[in-house]
């Protein structure tokens, strides 16, 4: 794309920019343009198959809306050349599902995704993942993908169990109360274990189903950036069915779709 540039110094990136791909300022005499520019066309003649992928979201990443990430990943396919299938009529979406999307300002270390991907059958596993993340803006890393060879809907979030959090770095009293409270109590919705830590106070929460972990542990009234202003929040995975140990996740989870 070619524009003027925004600022000398960019101060808020727009997800552009990513392991090998930077924005540069250049003068009319500088451009090159191509005399044949062509838009590659979707293969629909490949066979569409899903694709289960777990990433990572860290970093300034986590400030980014779901909405905002839905559009990242949508670019970061198309830069990588991935042909993700789209629903049809006048509105078309990439047929991409997201198990319980993380809140702003909240990170996580196994999030999963379903891609609806024309030719998955024939990626690569390692190349794959080298390529997506080349294209991805800082914050996000793929880490694993699993090609699903079915010809079957694949729904992932009817088999969410629950996530499990770690939150420290709590410094409002209210909150580190709350989160006490809740410790020395047993629920089968929410479950709070504390732990120190070479001297740091750190709770895991155990949340079962897909309820909002700001909400269900602090309550209605409070904004959910205040809250995340006095901790931070971390989900480091999210499991299906039942909550057992060792507990089951979804890196291995396509099997039940296999032919």
């Amino acid at each position: 794309m070619l524009t003027h540039i925004c600022e000398e110094s960019c101060t808020l990136p727009c997800g552009v920019c990513s392991s090998v791909h930077e924005v540069h300022d250049v003068g009319e005499d500088e451009l090159i343009l191509s005399q044949d520019i062509r838009v590659e066309k979707i293969d629909d003649s490949l066979q569409k198959v899903p694709v289960i992928f777990i990433y990572e979201k860290n970093d300034r990443a986590v400030y980014l809306s779901h909405i905002n990430v839905m559009r990242i990943f949508e670019q970061t396919f198309q830069r990588a050349g991935i042909q993700v299938a789209f629903t049809q009529g006048y509105n078309p979406k990439p047929k991409m599902e997201f198990v319980n999307p993380l809140a702003t300002g909240v990170s996580g270390s196994n999030e999963v995704m379903a891609v609806d991907i024309f030719g998955g059958l024939e990626l690569k596993g390692k190349e794959t993942l080298s390529l997506l993340n080349a294209n991805s803006p800082v914050g996000f890393t793929f880490k694993s993908m699993q090609v699903i060879d079915t010809d079957r809907r694949v729904t992932l979030s009817k088999h969410l169990g629950g996530s499990i959090y770690t939150i420290e770095q709590v410094i409002d009293d209210e909150m580190r109360t709350s989160l006490d409270n809740l410790s020395k109590t047993c629920s089968k919705e929410v479950h709070v274990a504390k732990l120190n830590i070479k001297g740091n106070e750190v709770y895991t929460v155990i949340i079962n189903g897909e309820k909002n972990p700001l909400k269900t542990l602090f309550g209605n009234e409070r904004d959910k950036f205040d809250i995340l202003s006095h901790m931070k929040m971390h989900r480091e995975t999210l499991f299906t069915g039942i909550y057992e140990d060792p507990i089951k996740d979804y890196a291995l989870f396509g099997s039940m779709w296999q032919k």
